[in-house]
């Protein structure tokens, strides 16, 4: 039976993690992955800085091949290309196995990755090779296709502590007890990324509750 499986990785993991590295603020969300002859090409969702910013990321990419494709709402679609031959890590796991690649989401948290094998066998195989190939995963979640999902609703730990935080704190209250400035000191982090964390946490709260 088709089986769908989850699992979260570093940002440096994943190729395109590097342009996250040098823009922070920047979410990505991969809508495929389509080898042709030599090159790989994933369609790729970047929202959270300006274009201008984008190109500068990419030309300190020489490796990748960038092109805009369409843009909604500041939400770029990107057609981009690197060489398989240099592809390895995820990429290349997922390239040389059966697993397919749903969709793939990135911001400075790290990846999360949604895969469907034809049977629980395949991703089994899949995800030893991940281990044998020292590539760093954690599965989320496996399960076959129709059976109830979304356990953790998609939160990242960070994100989780960090939407924790705030209601314990009076975030969420009327009036609110306290402010992104003072919770983000207690995390130790800055308040974008605490804005960041609480925005894209309740996206995924939204999407496995209300939404579904």
């Amino acid at each position: 039976m088709a089986t769908l499986a989850e699992f979260t990785t570093q940002v440096h993991v994943f190729p395109l993690g590097r342009l996250i590295e040098r823009l922070p603020e920047v979410s990505l969300e991969l809508d495929r992955i389509v080898p042709i002859h030599n090159q790989v090409i994933p369609y790729v969702w970047i929202r959270g800085v300006d274009y201008p910013a984008l190109e500068d990321a990419f030309e300190s990419l020489p490796e990748i091949t960038i092109e805009p494709v369409d843009v909604l709402n500041h939400t770029y679609l990107f057609k981009a290309k690197w060489d398989i031959d240099t592809s390895d890590g995820i990429l290349r796991e997922l390239l040389d196995s059966s697993v397919e690649l749903i969709s793939a989401q990135g911001d400075v948290d790290g990846w999360r990755f949604h895969v469907r094998g034809k049977d629980r066998e395949s991703l089994s195989t899949f995800f030893q090779s991940l281990q044998e190939n020292a590539v760093p995963v954690q599965l989320v979640s496996i399960h076959a296709m129709g059976a109830p999902h979304n356990p953790n609703y998609n939160l990242t730990d960070k994100q989780r502590d960090a939407l924790h935080l705030a209601y314990e704190r009076g975030y969420y209250d009327s009036p609110r007890e306290s402010n992104l400035v003072q919770i983000a000191d207690e995390l130790g982090i800055s308040r974008q990324s605490l804005s960041s964390r609480l925005r894209r946490g309740t996206k995924h709260l939204i999407e496995s509750t209300i939404a579904d």
